[in-house]
């Protein structure tokens, strides 16, 4: 007995020894992650990292929803030979320490301070938090602007730095290596004769300049020796070419220079009236040959401001190299003009000897009272003289309904090559000239050719009759007035009953005075001027504003290009009419505010719109229509960014099947009771899952709007205790990954919800 409790107690004393030992053992000595991962989560539930199996097959820690990084100091930015060095010293302005999670710290160029970098193409990064330098290649010597921006391991970028400017070098002597020998290098008398191997100084090693005449024998310099083009104007003695050495029709417009032609060089007559197109005023392009801030600002994308003009420093380019035929326009200058007003167009263009294309085209697009585009006026040139300049030239006129011109500059279904531009001109064509004094003379007239209507008032004086010429039936009516007539010549007795007409009293000649008091209350006036005044601030009921009656309001404003105007007109649209009132503000900078009633179509729909601007890039507008019969009443607000904002568009609209906010081309909207919003996605998957394992599918094709993306996920099951858990991972704007855990195979519906901000 005893000997069994000695056993006992052995027995006792080994279990707690091995129990020891195992309390002493770590937590997870003994475990392992079979085939999956250990997520990690915050105190809100968002997944932070998962360590273990990664949905691609490798193991690893990867974090997930990071936060933004901090915000890197501006970089240093030194010139190089063509290109940049940027320095980063690896410190932050809104962080001590950097980022535990920095993927990499990117280097963004662009041609303005506040653009956006692209975290997708970057040019360049810094990969650790050290910092350091790079050096970029640039093509352009233009000044450009350095941004830096950190990136995490998530893939969320922070703000980026503050842009420094730099500028590529140009190389300069200084850049070559001494093996590259020019003329600076060569001492003076370095190079003798024997030093020149025979034929090796020929023309083209031969400076400008660097043969003087002093070096030539007499008579050296033969017919043979001469090469074409070699004897220019600059080399031709004065009065040295006579009339008997230019060959017939030598001598073209280009050749004769402004001015040269005086009337005494011209034969009588030979100039019709038919020939001649007169243009006047001033210049209407503020900036004809390109070299100011106001074309630097436009020209974007394939457009630039380049040096080398048509006898200026700089010209304006194009780029025409595309895959297929591509027409590109610059719009220039827009400008108010009136229907049958002339202008006169012109430019220079070059196109390289590279260029392909349909036309070269310098035109004005004429626009009516809406802004739609009613015809063009158009100088071209369909096969241009490749690598020099040319002149298009044309006199365009305005078509009917024409209210406004904006002017452009076009290489038209071209795929290769460049083209240069300048001196640019816009000018109004004056209708009419004078003829100078004296310079038509009787002998000039032709018999017959001067009827009266050809003749000003007064102008034929009684020196200028013969005597007896003029009798009583070579009078026209109203020929002979007051003045002329002695006093009491002509006697109430010598007027016949009913003699005296309206057509017969001159105009002016009975003022108010004369007039009884309501002698025309009641009266019918028409295709009268009504105004409050002459001058200044004023209302002017105008029988022919615009081509149309309207109420004209002056405002005596400096800035005032054309009144203010309240309208009314019935629009003949085709297969119905539409009838309108129009109240516009006055026109100030090519702009003028307006307000349009438009009611009832011929369905019976009501329309008012309120127009606060007629800009042909980018306006708004508000809208309440009336449905009529078989449709929805509708509020509209429309605003359009302008092309130099990017474009786009944003609208609402409020009707009875529900209300749509449009933003671009996202829209969202509240339809009977349900909200649809870009930035919110839901939808389910099928899941057919491995007992007890993690089993999971992935979602993608989504489309979330916003930067951050949530998911929330639930499981659809008739026997809930089978669900262990369900979750998401990998949650981005295009996809997630969702998981579900289940004690059986049994296909299971989990839906869910991504919500991005």
């Amino acid at each position: 007995m005893s000997s069994d409790i000695a056993r006992l107690a052995a027995r006792v004393a080994a279990l707690e020894r091995q129990l020891a030992r195992t309390t002493r053992t770590a937590r997870m000595a003994y475990s392992s992650v079979e085939n999956g991962a250990i997520e990690v989560y915050d105190q809100d539930g968002t997944l932070r990292g998962s360590m273990g199996l990664q949905d691609d097959g490798t193991v690893g820690f990867v974090a997930h929803n990071g936060p933004p990084p901090p915000t890197p100091t501006s970089p240093v930015v030194e010139s190089t030979l063509s290109g940049l060095t940027v320095t980063w010293p690896g410190t932050w302005t809104d962080a001590e320490i950097p980022p535990l999670d920095l993927a990499e710290v990117q280097v963004h160029l662009s041609a303005a301070a506040d653009a956006e970098p692209d975290t997708g193409n970057p040019i360049a990064a810094f990969h650790t938090a050290a910092g350091g330098s790079i050096t970029l290649a640039t093509d352009t010597y233009d000044p450009v602007w350095v941004r830096l921006i950190a990136v995490n391991t998530s893939g969320t970028a922070g703000h980026p730095s503050t842009a420094v400017q730099g500028q590529a070098r140009k190389a300069v002597p200084d850049d070559l290596v001494n093996a590259i020998i020019d003329e600076t290098k060569l001492a003076r008398g370095a190079v003798t004769d024997a030093a020149l191997a025979l034929g090796a100084v020929n023309s083209t090693a031969l400076a400008d300049g660097a043969v003087l005449a002093e070096k030539l024998a007499a008579n050296s310099v033969t017919l043979g020796k001469v090469a074409s083009g070699a004897v220019t104007a600059a080399a031709l003695a004065a009065n040295s070419v006579i009339a008997g050495k230019i060959a017939a029709d030598a001598v073209t417009g280009r050749e004769i220079a402004a001015g040269s032609v005086t009337a005494n060089e011209i034969a009588a007559a030979s100039i019709s009236t038919d020939k001649l197109v007169i243009a006047g005023g001033t210049n209407v392009l503020g900036d004809p040959s390109f070299e100011g801030a106001y074309t630097v600002a436009i020209a974007t994308d394939a457009w630039s401001v380049v040096s080398g003009g048509n006898g200026s420093a700089k010209a304006l380019r194009v780029d025409a190299t595309a895959a297929a035929a591509t027409t590109r326009s610059l719009s220039l200058t827009s400008m108010p003009i009136l229907s049958g007003e002339q202008l006169y167009l012109a430019i220079d263009a070059n196109a390289s000897s590279d260029w392909a294309g349909s036309a070269l085209r310098f035109y004005a697009r004429w626009l009516d009272g809406t802004g739609a585009t009613i015809g063009f006026g158009i100088a071209q040139v369909d096969v241009p003289t490749r690598g020099s300049w040319q002149r298009l030239a044309t006199t365009v006129t305005a078509p009917a309904n024409t209210t406004m011109a904006t002017v452009w500059v076009e290489t038209y279904q071209s795929t290769a090559g460049a083209v240069l531009w300048d001196n640019a001109v816009v000018r109004p064509v004056v209708p009419g000239v004078q003829i100078a004094d004296g310079a038509v003379t009787a002998p000039k007239i032709l018999a017959g050719a001067v009827t009266a209507e050809k003749i000003a008032a007064l102008a034929v004086t009684a020196e200028k009759i013969a005597g007896l010429s003029v009798t009583t039936d070579k009078l026209s009516a109203l020929s002979v007035t007051a003045d002329k007539i002695a006093a009491n010549a002509v006697t109430a007795t010598k007027i016949s009953a009913g003699a005296v007409q309206a057509t017969h009293i001159k105009a002016g000649a009975i003022t108010a005075d004369k007039l009884d008091a309501d002698a025309i209350n009641g009266k019918v006036v028409t295709g009268a001027t009504v105004r409050t005044a002459a001058t200044g601030r004023r209302l002017v009921l105008n029988p022919s504003s615009n081509s149309q009656p309207a109420l004209e309001m002056f405002s005596d404003s400096s800035y005032e290009a054309a009144p203010g105007r309240v309208s009314a007109s019935v629009i003949d649209m085709g297969t119905w009419v539409q009838p309108e009132v129009v109240l516009e503000s006055p026109l100030v900078a090519s702009s003028r505010a307006d307000v349009t009633l438009r009611s009832p179509e011929l369905n019976g729909k009501g329309l008012v719109r309120l127009e606060p601007s007629d800009q042909l890039d980018g306006y708004a507008h508000i809208t309440a229509q009336n449905g009529g019969p078989n449709d929805d009443s509708a509020i509209t607000l429309y605003g359009a960014r302008g092309s130099s904002a990017g474009g786009g568009y944003h609208s609402m609209i409020i009707k009875g099947a529900g209300i749509t906010w449009y933003g671009n081309t996202r829209q969202m909207t509240f339809t009977d009771g349900v909200l649809r919003a870009p930035n919110i996605v839901t939808g389910v998957v099928t899941i057919t899952p491995v007992a007890n394992t993690p089993t999971s599918v992935t979602v993608s094709g989504l489309n979330v709007a916003g930067t951050v993306h949530r998911a929330f996920v639930t499981a659809s099951s008739t026997v809930p205790g089978t669900v262990v858990e369900c979750t998401a991972t990998s949650v981005t704007a295009t996809g997630l990954t969702v998981w579900i855990n289940r004690t059986n195979t049994a296909a299971t519906s989990v839906w869910y919800l991504v919500v991005g901000s």
